[in-house]
């Protein structure tokens, strides 16, 4: 099913949810719900975005923004097939074609077997991914922010043959796989590919990681493709189509990281989902306005900042733009000045952002020295966006179209919902209709929604299933939701997995969200523990389980405090001390937790929320900490004026000065957005 071909005819209001009841019980659904399962097509990822013969092979993929871009700045839609069918011929069949000094057998990963991407952002990374995906192979997304201990747990959870990494990450591999105990030179040698061209390696500005990649003599790229060899992409049609083909990295509503496995068949079907609703139909796409799809990168490209690691930036980034036919253009790393000429110089139509660049986009005074009047929509995601943001945005852009002439031409922001377990896409709010600030929207093609009581929907005690219960019309619970796109499950996890997807296939998605008359939804609050922070997910567990392993830690609770401004939830930790009289006013909490953290964790997930000190954990009769019960206690506190040393939740422990500037031991830091 090509996008050319699908033109679905909209016969109700586009801006208008459905809600079918039966009972009690009220399934919202979005305006195009006539979506059905059986118009998916179950086929390979890859052949549905790149078929065999392509009729737009001439069109532009991507497009490489970076100084010196080692396959030019422009791919095409043919060069990607090309070289991703390359790729998979290299990691599927490719024997001693480095050099004779390596020995044989450096590849032949399985069809059905698992690599790890650890990398920024880059144009390899598409073509890496769509290469694995091509051979039958899945693809582990590992963040590029993670130090050696976080590596090694998602090494060993998602049991990769090899390790794909950027550059400069390959000390953290090397580091990671000798906690998992595999010390030997060759041995490492034989896990690593380095995601990158020779071209790019010849110019590393590091002289240490230059060094250190000729001295292991791993393999790059340029090493696995064979310019002469393409695999014919691995078929996943019926069935098959069921197979594991992405594995991103959630908390989901609690614990540890997990591998959320998607399918062929769920992101295929959140691909059709997504341009399927009109907000795509709608999005004027040529340099006209006039609908028309050009081939000119310059008439509708896309820019995005998120990382490809992530599922927003995975998905939205890599291979929405295939699906769509928008060029889709890769900026390495966020930063401001580079970010305002990328938009300048190629001219996206469409930006795929968070609240942190919201709020820049809103703020800078950067702004004003840069032409960004090309840009027509903004999406936001992976995070709530302040309305006053949204107005603050639009505003600035619009006054900058005001002053070239283009008074008509208004800027479009909404804000997207989606999660990692739905493949993301879940909601969406229609072109033209953005005049509800910091609502989610109706819910997209084929998708159906829910609102129960959060205490519903669960086994007691005694093992007797107690089933969900939908809240009044209009009230506020929890989001439940189900369709095509909704992960298979969390990889070797079945106990997380079967308190996620419940009766009737319905997964709890852990938000509080409110249905307003139009079948719009806004999410309110958070049953989830996870925190968000600049986009990225941070698990209180995690965090809480390095904290315990410090000497003066008895008992500790890791909650997020909610920055009015952005959105985000720096982790705060409320740390019981081993020493009781550290309890006794005047007494001084060693502030030295802080370094504790930043040397074991990435910079994320490091305590910019405070450290304070209070004598119990608040914990249900059962045993279970209340975090929520902190964390609404601390909000109270800022509403007062009351945090820091003045709060009455516990004790406040200052961090070292600079602390939040300095590298953790081992980690690697990355651009925050």
């Amino acid at each position: 099913m090509d996008l050319y071909d699908l033109n679905p005819s909209v016969a109700e209001h586009p801006a208008r949810g459905k809600v079918i009841v039966s009972g009690s019980t009220r399934i919202y659904r979005g305006p195009d719900h006539f979506l059905s399962p059986s118009s998916i097509p179950r086929k390979s990822l890859f052949s549905f975005l790149l078929p065999i013969n392509d009729a737009h092979a001439e069109e532009t993929a991507y497009i490489d923004s970076s100084p010196a871009p080692p396959l030019g700045s422009i791919i095409t839609r043919g060069q990607t097939q090309h070289l991703a069918r390359a790729i998979a011929y290299g990691l599927r069949l490719q024997l001693s074609t480095f050099d004779n000094t390596h020995g044989a057998d450096l590849l032949n990963v399985p069809r059905y077997g698992t690599v790890l991407m650890f990398a920024g952002n880059s144009i390899a990374v598409p073509l890496a991914v769509l290469g694995a995906i091509a051979g039958g192979i899945t693809v582990s997304m590992a963040s590029s922010a993670l130090g050696p201990p976080e590596l090694a747990y998602q090494i060993k959870d998602s049991v990769p043959s090899h390790v794909l990494a950027s550059p400069e990450l390959v000390p953290t591999v090397v580091a990671a796989f000798k906690l998992l105990g595999i010390t030997a030179d060759e041995d490492i040698r034989r896990r690593i590919i380095v995601l990158a061209f020779k071209k790019e390696l010849a110019e590393l500005e590091d002289a240490q990681i230059k060094t250190e990649l000729a001295r292991r003599r791993l393999m790059d790229l340029n090493d696995v493709i064979r310019t002469d060899r393409e695999l014919f992409p691995e078929a996943f049609d019926a069935e098959d189509a069921d197979r594991t083909v992405m594995m991103f990295y959630s908390s989901g509503t609690t614990g540890l990281p997990k591998g959320v496995e998607l399918s062929h068949y769920n992101l295929v079907a959140n691909l059709v989902q997504v341009p399927y609703s009109p907000l795509y139909f709608s999005f004027p796409r040529g340099a006209s306005g006039n609908g028309a799809v050009s081939t000119n990168p310059q008439d509708h490209a896309i820019l995005g900042v998120m990382p490809h690691y992530h599922v927003y930036g995975g998905v939205a980034l890599l291979f929405l733009p295939l699906r769509i036919h928008s060029p889709s253009i890769i900026l390495r790393k966020f930063e401001p000045v580079s970010y305002l000429k990328c938009i300048q110089k190629w001219r996206p139509t469409m930006l795929y952002i968070a609240p942190p660049v919201a709020a820049f986009l809103t703020e800078s005074p950067l702004f004003n020295h840069y032409d960004v009047s090309c840009v027509r929509m903004i999406v936001s995601s992976a995070a709530a966006l302040s309305p006053n943001i949204v107005e603050a945005l639009r505003k600035r852009i619009d006054d900058q179209k005001i002053r070239k002439g283009r008074r008509n031409d208004k800027v479009y922001v909404a804000q997207a919902f989606g999660a990692t377990e739905m493949s993301p896409g879940v909601s969406y709010v229609p072109f033209g209709f953005d005049t509800k600030p910091g609502s989610s929207g109706v819910l997209l093609a084929g998708i159906e929604g829910r609102v129960v009581d959060p205490d519903s929907g669960y086994y007691d005690k005694n093992g007797r299933w107690s089933p969900m219960v939908d809240v009044k019309e209009g009230a506020r619970g929890e989001l439940i939701l189900r369709g095509p796109n909704r992960m298979k499950g969390y990889f070797n996890k079945p106990e997380a997995t079967a308190k996620t997807i419940v009766e009737d296939g319905w997964l709890r998605s852990g938000d509080v969200v409110q249905f307003d008359s139009d079948g719009w939804f806004t999410v309110v609050d958070r049953i989830k523990e996870f925190m968000k922070y600049k986009g990225y997910q941070v698990s209180p567990v995690e965090v809480e389980n390095v904290l315990l392993t410090h000497p003066q830690v008895l008992d500790v609770a890791v909650a997020g405090v909610k920055e009015a401004r952005t959105g985000d939830e720096p982790p705060r930790a409320y740390i019981v001390p081993r020493d009781p009289a550290l309890l006794r006013p005047g007494a001084k909490f060693e502030p030295d937790v802080y370094q504790w953290v930043q040397d074991r964790l990435a910079h994320y997930k490091q305590l910019r929320g405070g450290v304070y000190t209070i004598p119990a954990v608040p914990k249900s009769p059962a045993g279970k900490m209340l975090r929520r019960e902190l964390r609404d206690r601390a909000a109270k506190d800022i509403a007062a004026g009351r945090d820091g040393p003045t709060s009455t939740v516990g004790t406040y422990v200052p961090p070292p000065k600079g602390i939040f500037s300095r590298k953790g031991k081992g980690v690697k830091e990355s651009s925050k957005l």
